[in-house]
């Protein structure tokens, strides 16, 4: 996942445009977070195609980035959300 991570820090460092015309660099919250429904929705229709969670996946990571967010901040914070909210 950190080449992914990677990537997509790149690509907003660099401004790059989306086949849609969004500009990585340049995108809203609200963009982003529409962009990940539009995924999600694709993801229901589609439960089976790893690619469809794999669009959805890179999206969130777009907007993890955007606000500063770390895969490793991240990463402790579903560890912990995990223990609070499950037993064994």
């Amino acid at each position: 996942m950190k080449a992914a991570w990677q990537e997509v820090e790149r690509l907003i460092k660099v401004n790059a445009r989306h086949r849609s015309g969004v500009q990585m660099g340049q995108v809203d919250n609200y963009t982003i977070l529409r962009h990940a429904w539009s995924e999600l929705s694709e993801l229901n229709a589609n439960p089976s195609d790893p690619g469809e969670l794999a669009d959805l996946l890179g999206v969130l990571i777009h907007y993890a980035v955007k606000h500063g967010w770390t895969e490793d901040g991240l990463e402790q914070l579903m560890l912990h959300k995990f223990k609070e909210r499950f037993t064994e």
